[in-house]
């Protein structure tokens, strides 16, 4: 059984990771919403676009991915992110959980599993041909992720307006 205080601290804990939350999810709209102007959703290789505009395209995607999952993916010393204020159709946490899986194995890790390699000599130098996955998302894709940040951000205000009288202090 916990103690009030015990409750009180980690309602508090809880307060904090839903407002640091709140800060990721907005950073991601905002990387997702630039996606989207710029219409950024191609593969090098489909497009006649430049490099230089595909590594920007890279940026924005993986600046994306990793503040969207920021919030879902656990963090020594604080509470997990509650389940219930996940409130995805079935299309969506499809993609929830993909995006977090491209978080851990390709924008925030280099999973050598993730990438296929190919060895081979250049002019007798050590080399390879290697697939690299395309860093991008579609534009169904981030539009389906700027409707669940809004979905989530309004279960995380929601709660937080719940947390506030008990964890806040008058000044």
């Amino acid at each position: 059984m916990r103690t009030a205080q015990e409750a009180k601290e980690q309602d508090h804990s809880l307060y904090e990771l839903l407002y640091v939350a709140q800060e990721d999810l907005d950073q991601a709209s905002f990387y997702a919403r630039h996606l989207l102007k710029k219409g950024w959703h191609f593969v090098l290789w489909e497009s006649r676009r430049r490099w230089t505009t595909y590594m920007q395209q890279s940026a924005y995607t993986t600046a994306l991915v990793v503040a969207y999952s920021r919030p879902f993916v656990e963090s020594r010393g604080w509470p997990k992110f509650p389940r219930r204020l996940i409130q995805y159709s079935p299309n969506q946490k499809k993609l929830h959980e993909s995006v977090l899986n491209l978080r851990h194995e390709v924008y925030a890790h280099s999973n050598v599993g993730s990438r296929r390699i190919r060895p081979m000599k250049i002019n007798g130098h050590p080399s390879a041909i290697e697939f690299l996955p395309a860093m991008r998302l579609t534009k169904e894709e981030t539009e389906d992720l700027l409707e669940m940040i809004s979905i989530t951000r309004s279960t995380i205000h929601a709660r937080l307006e719940k947390l506030i009288d008990t964890v806040a202090s008058e000044t």
